[in-house]
């Protein structure tokens, strides 16, 4: 394989929109690599949230507890994604 490959899916936690890519590098092992993007509505610009390499060749999200969790080939837990980080809107009262 000469380029690497992604597969995406998009879906909704609450009214956040998510699009969830599993990367392939073509780096000659079978090693997976995740990207999560978020936006608020259409008119927002993608925002990225996650970016996590893993060693695992395979990949499964699930819908837990409100939040996103990835899971490896194996069933190891990945990473959880609780749902109020999900929302990356501005907040006056961080500045």
């Amino acid at each position: 394989m000469a380029y690497g490959r992604a597969s995406v899916e998009e879906i909704f936690l609450g009214d956040v929109e998510v699009i969830l890519a599993t990367v392939d590098t073509a780096s000659g092992t079978t090693r997976k690599g995740v990207i999560i993007y978020t936006r608020k509505s259409k008119d927002a610009p993608w925002m990225l949230l996650l970016y996590r390499a893993t060693n695992s060749s395979s990949i499964t999200f699930k819908l837990e507890g409100g939040g996103l969790v990835a899971y490896s080939k194996s069933g190891k837990k990945l990473f959880y994604v609780p749902p109020e980080s999900v929302n990356l809107g501005f907040d006056p009262l961080e500045q």
